[in-house]
């Protein structure tokens, strides 16, 4: 039986394998991209996938730091399979995301959950969320543990989370509030970004916003708004500014060995 379910999961394994190097070849083909760098020791499905379609790809079995050249005049860049696997993700990833060119697109897929796989235990629910949005990266789309991003600038800029909790709506007043704060979004020094979760278990719903915050943004500080709460433009901007204040370093990097400051409405 223990065999048996062990070959289940490495069939599962070996065709989910499959199905992030098809989708970095139909990535690779949208972009009409020429330039590509797998970032990877062994890479020999991914390299002969975009080879049967004509697409040579530069393989970087040294990591980014012998390749920094070659990472920022490619096109695309794939980190599939490696971010798991690696000590230090973090600064793994961010040396490659602050190498590559704005334009330039990242794919990137993880196993963080399947140790079975080569994931480390101390990277289990890492996301490579917050570090490419600090070197100005956006998603432009996943599916699963797959995702592509791309450099749309050098680096971010000061950000604030509004997170928005509620079960089925949100009142007309507190509808209100958020607009007005919004509408200063491209003249103030906040830089307001919206996420949004409802259920009817509030409690649940305000622990998945705060995660991905936590795991997924650069940004520093965060107010969370519940379904009925009015607020002025001048007040939330308040409250954010003292929780800047309050915190022990002026660096929008938001260290991670200390609690970053929170600031609920």
């Amino acid at each position: 039986m223990v065999s048996a379910e062990a070959d289940i999961k490495a069939e599962r394994r070996h065709l989910l394998r499959q199905d992030w190097t098809q989708a970095l070849v139909q990535v690779v083909k949208q972009a009409n991209a020429q330039r590509v760098v797998v970032m990877s020791d062994d890479s020999a499905e991914d390299v002969a996938a975009l080879a049967a379609e004509g697409i040579t790809a530069t393989t970087t079995p040294g990591g980014p730091g012998s390749f920094a050249s070659v990472i920022n005049e490619a096109e695309v860049v794939s980190v599939i399979d490696q971010l798991d696997q690696q000590t230090e993700p973090e600064a793994y990833l961010g040396q490659i995301a602050q190498t590559m060119r704005v334009g330039g697109v990242l794919v990137e897929a993880s196993r963080t959950y399947d140790f079975d796989a080569g994931g480390l235990p101390e990277n289990r629910g890492w996301h490579t969320g917050r570090v490419l949005d600090r070197w100005g990266f956006q998603k432009l789309g996943e599916r699963g543990d797959f995702r592509i991003w791309q450099r749309v600038q050098s680096r971010a800029g000061v950000e604030t989370a509004l997170l928005i909790c509620a079960y089925r709506s949100i009142c007309l007043p507190t509808v209100s509030s958020l607009m007005k704060l919004i509408a200063s979004n491209g003249n103030d020094k906040f830089g307001w970004r919206i996420d949004l979760d409802g259920e009817a278990g509030l409690n649940r719903a305000r622990s998945g916003l705060v995660t991905r915050w936590f795991t997924q943004t650069s940004s520093d500080v965060f107010l969370m708004v519940d379904d009925d709460m009015v607020f002025g433009r001048y007040e939330a901007e308040h409250v954010v500014e003292l929780c800047r204040g309050a915190q022990s370093s002026p660096s929008r990097d938001r260290a991670r060995s200390h609690n970053p400051a929170i600031a609920e409405s």
